[in-house]
């Protein structure tokens, strides 16, 4: 079962990027999925979700997407880092030709990652400029902690921490829709102008 928060950032990306006419491709990591199981759930999400990459380990980031975190500059041998997750999101624009967003969340979520990583998540949203005209190309990266506090039960409070993230990568992408939808309708005035 998802959280309610997860669940709500998911309707919100949902409603917004259908709106928009823009399509969504994912690559994660510390959430395996989470985020893309959430959209997936959305009616009609088959418009507008391409696809997500489950990228958990080094090696798969390598062999489906090209990125090789030890070898980023600077490296990231743990393949968790702001490189890994903006490399990742320009490997998903490269190789997803019809996304015009990719958004991507790398990260430690215990509980046995080291005290100085552990709840520490990496999120990246680009977007493809060439296919979206009314907006630049915006990038929102941000590293943070996740505040999940511990069930007693291991496995339970790392898919709290997992859902938590998922819901953080997802307002992401919620807040950078609203800006490309803010901005299509400031433009829509000044173009409807410019016709008369």
């Amino acid at each position: 079962m998802l959280t309610p928060r997860l669940t709500h950032s998911a309707r919100e990306v949902g409603g917004l990027i259908a709106g928009l006419r823009l399509k969504l491709a994912l690559a994660e990591s510390c959430t395996a999925g989470l985020a893309a199981a959430a959209l997936g759930g959305i009616p009609g999400g088959s418009c507008w979700l391409c696809g997500s990459a489950v990228v958990y380990r080094t090696e798969t980031k390598m062999a489906w997407l090209g990125v090789d975190p030890p070898h980023l500059v600077p490296p990231e041998p743990d393949s968790v880092g702001a490189g890994t997750s903006r490399a990742l999101a320009e490997a998903l624009l490269r190789t997803t030709p019809e996304a015009d967003l990719a958004a991507t969340i790398t990260g430690h979520l215990g509980p046995d990652a080291p005290a100085e990583l552990d709840g520490r998540i990496f999120v990246q949203v680009l977007q493809r400029a060439d296919q979206v005209a009314f907006a630049e190309p915006v990038n929102f990266a941000d590293a943070l902690r996740l505040e999940a506090q511990p069930t007693g039960d291991p496995l339970e409070f790392r898919l709290l921490r997992q859902m938590e993230a998922a819901a953080v990568l997802l307002e992401a992408i919620a807040e950078q829709l609203r800006r490309l939808a803010n901005r299509a309708a400031s433009a829509a005035p000044q173009n409807a102008t410019s016709l008369a």
